[in-house]
């Protein structure tokens, strides 16, 4: 590689029975000024993401900083055993010395059916090898004055009443296509390198090497940087994930695949126990049925251009984008006339009862849970990214629902307690309680604004009541 010695590959394995010595790396890395080895030592360390200890891992710990030689493992497994019973676990690493490149990536290809996976690895120039890094600045201001335009030919293709399912799913498809295209119109590519002089390549990598070894020297070989350093490493990209194990002890492979099985895990952790008492589920399932077959008592109230404004005002913007690369923030560059449309969308959406299959779609991320198994799908903690344009339809209120429901509010419901209450009380043959409806609170002045402040300063007449009956009470004990 240009600007770099000559690189010594070797392919190792050690059977499991045989000792590893230290003369034989010794001899392994003196091949070279730069040596990867590559392979299986089965030497096992939980700091090389192995699940288990063993005593050859101590064996081959120990010469690291004589050596001077560190050791890069995948992040994922590579051998996955047909018994069911064993977990997955990673066999091969690659212990190298005086390698000045960059690693990419290491990782195994998932895609061969294979118990034991295949290693690849990518390693480059520090500098020469690295893709330009690149931003994306979006004018603003050129977008908000762009959307006031809509005498546009895909916007004058969505009908004017939009009544039925495809007329919904035309006019997202539309103002999704026009939305986007307004963005990159409107956005330009730039370097994020500076603009200063900058040094010479092969000084810049002296430098580097120079700082590199410096650091290095200061970390002893049992520092958590040296085991890290494979994930350190792959900060340009994101870790595939593992192939994943189904119930018939088949892997899936290939990312379609995994969606599948990862989907089907999700629908599985939220199903509904197995019903106990069949005659009961039919007997709720009848009478829903009854109750969707009947004319609605009162229509939810239609939706506002206030209220959806109100809502994308609202939104935060620093979030995630979704399937449909519309950001938060270019969605508050809506003007008037296309949140009128977006309204007549959500108010066919709610007559027709309808999600849009357009707003369905959604970017998953799996986050793998610590010290689980990660060829099993419930291992992982999901993170589900929806469009932009699916979080604004969420504008109704409680109230609206709890009014279409014909549910109390907890507010109302507090109030018809009270009038409940009251309206025994006065009747009831126990004097405190009628004393109590006919009680009226000290003014705001008073020093005593608490609730049993009935108690604690009661009205005359009150205090009056309350002597009698204690003189009958010990009347009635005596």
């Amino acid at each position: 590689m240009t600007g770099h010695s000559i690189l010594i590959l070797v392919s190792v394995f050690l059977p499991p029975k045989k000792e590893l010595l230290r003369r034989d790396l010794e001899v392994l890395f003196a091949l070279g000024d730069a040596v990867i080895l590559f392979g299986d030592i089965n030497s096992k360390n939980s700091n090389w993401k192995y699940n288990h200890l063993n005593k050859k891992s101590r064996e081959m710990e120990a010469p690291c900083e004589s050596l001077r030689f560190d050791i890069v493992t995948p992040l994922t497994p590579t051998y996955y055993p047909n018994n069911i019973n064993y977990r997955p676990d990673i066999l091969d690493i690659a212990p190298m010395r005086g390698v000045g490149l960059k690693l990419s990536c290491i990782g195994p290809l998932q895609w061969l059916n294979s118990d034991h996976r295949p290693l690849l690895m990518r390693i480059g120039s520090l500098i020469a090898d690295c893709p330009p890094t690149i931003k994306i600045i979006t004018n603003w201001q050129k977008v908000s004055a762009a959307l006031e335009e809509i005498d546009i030919s895909i916007l004058n293709s969505i009908p004017n009443d939009i009544a039925s399912t495809d007329d919904i799913d035309n006019a997202i498809g539309a103002l999704t296509n026009h939305f986007r295209t307004v963005v990159e119109s409107s956005s330009r590519t730039v370097s994020m390198t500076s603009d200063r002089r900058e040094l010479p390549r092969d000084v810049i990598e002296l430098i580097r090497d120079k700082n590199a070894a410096l650091r290095c020297g200061q970390i002893p070989h049992i520092h958590k940087a040296y085991w890290g350093l494979a994930k350190a490493l792959k900060t340009e990209g994101a870790v595939p994930t593992p192939a994943l194990k189904r119930p018939d002890n088949s892997i899936a492979f290939d990312d379609r695949e995994k969606g599948e099985y990862l989907a089907d895990s999700l629908e599985h952790q939220c199903s509904d126990n197995p019903p106990y008492d069949l005659e009961h589920v039919k007997r709720v399932e009848e009478e829903v049925r009854h109750r969707v077959s009947l004319p609605p008592k009162d229509d939810l109230d239609p939706v506002t251009h206030n209220e959806v404004s109100k809502q994308i005002k609202g939104l935060r913007i620093r979030k995630a984008l979704g399937r449909n690369t519309i950001s938060r923030k270019a969605l508050k560059c809506f003007s008037a006339p296309l949140v009128a449309l977006l309204v007549e969308i959500f108010k066919a959406c709610i007559q027709n009862c309808y999600f849009p299959t357009a707003w369905k779609e959604a970017v998953v991320i799996g986050i793998p849970k610590p010290r689980k198994r990660l060829d099993l799908p419930a291992n992982y903690r999901t993170i589900i990214i929806l469009s932009v344009l699916a979080d604004v339809p969420w504008y109704v209120k409680n109230s609206v629902l709890h009014q279409d429901l014909e549910l109390p509010t907890i507010s109302k419901y507090m109030k018809d307690a009270s009038e409940r209450f009251f309206d025994v009380a006065s009747s009831h043959p126990n004097p405190l309680l009628v004393s109590a409806v006919s009680y009226e609170p000290p003014p705001p002045h008073h020093f005593c604004r608490r609730p049993w402040n009935v108690l604690l300063d009661p009205p005359d007449d009150f205090t009056v009541k309350v002597e009698k009956l204690i003189e009958l009470n010990k009347m009635a004990i005596d």
